[in-house]
């Protein structure tokens, strides 16, 4: 993955794991079998120039997940502000109709009196 990243040739030698070429595409250039002793030679090309990656490094991941936190903050903000406006409508529709029974039971007791 660190090869594809920084578009660069990766070689990883080890004493008794896999000894490996990693070409900048992320491909295997050559390799050496397992718990085996052995010299591994290959051609790779040395390569000028840096990808975004080897540039920014983690600042652009580490950017945008702030900038995610602060979008994510900023409209849990604004959706509290939201539910306080619907919980206030709410609350003055129950008066409302709170007042409208109210004005209905006088009605009734109004008619039922002859008024």
């Amino acid at each position: 993955m660190r090869a594809k990243e920084t578009q660069r040739y990766l070689l990883r030698a080890t004493n008794t794991g896999i000894s490996a070429v990693i070409t900048p595409s992320g491909g295997l250039g050559a390799q050496t079998r397992l718990f085996e002793r052995a010299v591994l030679t290959a051609e790779i090309t040395p390569l000028a120039g840096a990808t975004p990656y080897v540039r920014l490094g983690n600042a652009a991941p580490v950017g945008l997940a702030v900038l995610l936190i602060v979008i994510g903050v900023a409209a849990g903000v604004a959706g509290m502000g939201a539910m306080e406006r619907v919980r206030a409508e709410a609350a003055a529709l129950r008066v409302r109709s709170a007042h409208v029974r109210d004005d209905g039971r006088l009605l009734d007791r109004y008619l039922e009196t002859g008024g």
